[in-house]
């Protein structure tokens, strides 16, 4: 190994931009590459320079290696980082890179192509000592074999690649049908994942809890582990909030882990950053190695955070030459760290990818430690926690924070947001979804899920719908907050999509009170206001029912001892405190309610302001859409814990007048109805036209698959919403499609 002086950075978004710093940190100069819609991205403007490597295709720009070593040749760059992703377990490519005098920033060839097979893998990890998943038969030839291996091992079972990961190319199959729809399903992710389509069929291990290994390997014979993560809650097989440490393992089953995956590190020679994953039973606590990812993970930042040291900065120093900066003795827990993955999708419509230009963009701003800020949330009284993280992994509480988060990029509130993504981004549907990571470090668990909620909550991206409001329903919900998680929680709980979420009473009212007061702050003359109500989401305890009207009246002081009935002093204005009563909180008149000076941020063009204040002194941050005024007569729209409120504010005396607008809107509305576009299959996202099945005059039944729609390297088959005959195609394969774009029309 030799010295690196300047790195190329193959790869784009958020992980582009924290190579970049952890080549900064190391006073290494960086190389970014991108592609055109790139051109200014984040990463392209962050690095020492960058280079221009072909159109918007992945296979035409991030994976092609001839630009990519091309690029690294003309800036002489002396090293090649590829991070997560595109080449980052290409072994033919790392072979590439050295073959061209370079250095690679990842684990030898040779460790990518032995754990990058997973029926390599696993004889290797077998001979190693390492816990295998029972019932494991190697790579089928076709869907009958598949059918005969899976109903020789025992249903359920699980058809995925041999090679490639992230959840592409992976079903559950719990009948013979399942397996024979899984197995073509398969093969076309994982070959345009990873252009390997070989499969196999293992037992699938129900109640399954994913709890993931880091090791570290230096070039020298050094190799240790770094504790534990959990992964479990996923969606289709994608990880959406990751933690560190897992909430069941102990310090005995910490080391044991440790230990089987530092041994299959040591059999591969494996050096630089690494991940063994492994299934853990619900039920006895016993685990499976599933399989080796040979590169760094998406979700690094929530075991740097917990053991004090920066992945990212770790593997270019191991590529570099040097010795781990740490043994395993050094090696501690501390606190609890919790990472949210957002997404360009849209949660309301099952998740489909979503597109766009963001035009408005704010990270989270939370108060620092000390600071008024919301309480944890308690997992029901009748819910068992597994929640030991009252103190540090290694039973040692410490102060917080830890000195080692403000170097890894946490603010002094505890937060981090890894983001690839600014105001005017492009997201298209030509890479894979991920926007930015959220991650929270907080002494205990329970502080750490409300801190990722308030963190979520004030996290602003406009211009794209994002999966965020999904995200703090899930750090809301009673058995994430319990940490009793399986791997199949989020499509349990949620088996028909995420309908949003109900917002609860105590909500309903801090958005109604903090209306009210920006009202007030415009209005000094004003002593009452009226505010129409309609909460977003499902119906739900304590969610509100429907729309309702609220009258508040502002009282005198400032909420110190003020008295109900006493006016307010004129000289109110928007920087200041009021005082309010209503009946918000149980629907008796006299509830009394204060609210903190109002702070709001305009962002971007307007679309989207930040709101902060405090409502009977707890924290509230809100999101508001839309630059319409309070007092305007349109509806003020305010988002909070992942639901929506919209609402209307107006003085008492417009209340009868709105009615009978609203009424005649409704009435004009109905006699304008129509628009149906007759029997069409329209797309249900942007994507790519893979394959069509049909052809015109073709009789098929309801149900039947007509067409795939590629998006985001996933392939979704769209099924006839009718029986009939096909009348017309309005696509053919490689065509690319809009939302809702007729494809398909039908007699």
């Amino acid at each position: 190994m030799k010295p690196i002086t300047k790195v190329l950075i193959a790869n784009r978004g958020e992980i582009a931009v924290r190579l970049i710093r952890a080549a900064r940190a190391l006073s290494l100069r960086t190389v970014a590459v991108f592609s055109t819609p790139d051109r200014y991205a984040p990463h392209t403007v962050l690095a020492d320079e960058a280079v221009h490597i072909g159109p918007a295709a992945a296979a035409s720009s991030y994976l092609n290696a001839d630009a990519l070593l091309a690029a690294a040749r003309t800036t002489s760059a002396d090293a090649v980082a590829p991070g997560y992703g595109f080449f980052s377990e290409n072994a033919d490519f790392a072979d590439a890179v050295t073959a061209a005098g370079l250095t690679w920033v990842g684990p030898p060839a040779a460790a990518v192509r032995a754990m990058g097979d997973k029926v390599q893998s696993k004889a290797i990890a077998t001979a190693a000592g390492v816990n295998v998943i029972p019932g494991y038969v190697g790579v089928v030839d076709g869907v009958a074999a598949a059918v005969d291996v899976a109903e020789s091992i025992g249903y359920p079972v699980m058809v995925k690649a041999s090679a490639g990961g992230g959840g592409k190319g992976m079903r559950v199959a719990w009948d013979r049908r399942d397996v024979e729809e899984a197995y073509g399903v398969c093969e076309a992710e994982a070959v345009a994942s990873v252009g390997d389509g070989r499969l196999l069929v293992e037992k699938f291990v129900e109640h399954p809890r994913h709890v993931e290994v880091q090791v570290l390997a230096d070039g020298h014979g050094g190799v240790i582990h770094l504790g534990e993560r959990e992964c479990s809650l996923q969606r289709r097989n994608q990880k959406v909030i990751e933690e560190a440490p897992c909430s069941i393992v102990d310090s005995g089953m910490r080391a044991e882990m440790g230990a089987q995956a530092v041994a299959l590190a040591r059999a591969v020679d494996y050096t630089s950053v690494g991940t063994v994953e492994c299934l853990v039973s619900g039920v006895d606590r016993s685990f499976f190695f599933l399989e080796m990812n040979t590169r760094l993970q998406v979700e690094h930042l929530v075991t740097g955070a917990v053991v004090g040291l920066d992945l990212p900065m770790e593997m270019l120093r191991i590529a570099g030459g040097e010795r781990l900066s740490l043994t395993q003795d050094d090696v501690r827990m501390s606190g609890v760290a919790l990472e949210a993955r957002v997404y360009a999708e849209d949660p309301r419509r099952q998740f489909v990818p979503a597109t766009g230009v963001i035009g408005s963009y704010q990270e989270p701003r939370l108060p620092a430690v000390g600071k008024a800020t919301r309480k944890a949330a308690t997992p029901p009284a009748d819910v068992i926690t597994a929640d030991r993280s009252g103190v540090s992994a290694d039973g040692d509480s410490g102060l917080w924070p830890p000195p080692h988060l403000s170097a890894l990029g946490f603010d002094n509130a505890g937060v981090l947001v890894d983001s690839g993504v600014t105001d005017g981004s492009l997201v298209g549907v030509h890479y894979d979804p991920l926007l930015a990571k959220v991650v929270v470090h907080a002494p205990t668990r329970a502080a750490a899920m409300a801190k990722l909620g308030d963190a979520l909550d004030a996290y602003v991206i406009g211009g794209v719908t994002t999966n965020s409001p999904f995200l703090r329903a899930l750090t809301r919900h009673p058995k994430v907050l319990a940490g009793d998680m399986t791997t199949t929680l989020i499509g349990e709980e949620y088996p028909n999509g995420f309908p949003g979420t109900p917002l609860s009473g105590a909500e309903v009212s801090a958005a109604v009170a903090v209306a009210a007061a920006r009202y007030f702050g415009s209005h000094p003359a004003s002593m009452s206001v009226a505010v129409r109500v309609e909460a977003d989401g499902p119906p739900g305890e304590g969610a509100t029912a429907g729309p309702r009207e609220v009258v508040l009246r502002r009282v005198g002081g400032d909420g110190g001892g003020a008295t109900p009935g006493v006016l307010q002093p004129a000289s109110f204005s928007d920087n200041a405190s009021v005082a309010m009563t209503s009946d918000l909180t149980s629907g008796a008149s006299g509830a009394f309610i204060t609210v903190g000076p109002v702070g709001e941020r305009s962002l971007g063009t307007g679309a989207v302001s930040l709101v902060t204040t405090t409502v009977n002194g707890e924290a509230v941050t809100l999101q508001r859409l839309g630059a319409r005024p309070y007092e305007d007569v349109g509806a003020v729209s305010l988002s909070l814990g992942g639901g929506t409120l919209s609402l209307r504010v107006r003085c008492p005396s417009a209340v009868d007048l709105e009615e009978v607008c609203a009424r005649g809107a409704e009435r004009a509305a109905a006699a304008l109805g129509g628009g149906a576009r007759g029997r069409v299959l329209p797309a249900p996202m942007p994507g790519v036209v893979l394959s069509v099945a049909v052809a015109v005059g073709d009789e098929v039944a309801e149900g039947d698959e007509v067409l795939v729609l590629e998006a985001m390297k996933m392939m979704n088959g769209l099924k006839a919403p009718f029986a009939g005959r096909i009348k017309a195609l309005r696509c053919a394969a490689g065509d690319a499609v809009s939302f809702d774009d007729v494809l398909v029309e039908f007699e």
